[in-house]
């Protein structure tokens, strides 16, 4: 018919994450963001009590935006904090680590 098929895109990699930002706020809370990702479906939003190396397993809530609040964390406890932005076909991107001591 001549006419390209509707929905049909082409598909682009996912934008890296320059920044996260992590904000503490009362006693066992921490809000972390990442501006939104081009490409991204979903996002992880992930912590780990130990120094992060390539064998450290991390606490991981998914969601579909890019900013998350952890609830019920330690005091007095390093925390190191990441997200990871998925894309289609497997495509992941992760943020820079930052950590915090909780309050």
């Amino acid at each position: 018919s001549g006419f390209d098929i509707s929905g049909q895109t082409e598909e682009q990699p996912i934008a890296a994450i320059e920044k996260l930002e992590v904000e503490l706020g009362p006693s066992g809370l921490v809000t972390i963001r990442v501006k939104r990702v081009r490409g991204a479906r979903a996002y992880l939003h992930q912590f780990t009590t130990e120094p992060p190396n390539s064998e450290t397993v991390w606490t991981s809530e998914g969601s579909t935006n890019p900013n998350f609040t952890f609830r019920g964390l330690k005091s007095a406890v390093k925390y190191w904090f990441r997200i990871v932005a998925l894309g289609v076909d497997g495509q992941t991107v992760y943020s820079p680590v930052d950590f915090r001591v909780i309050q």
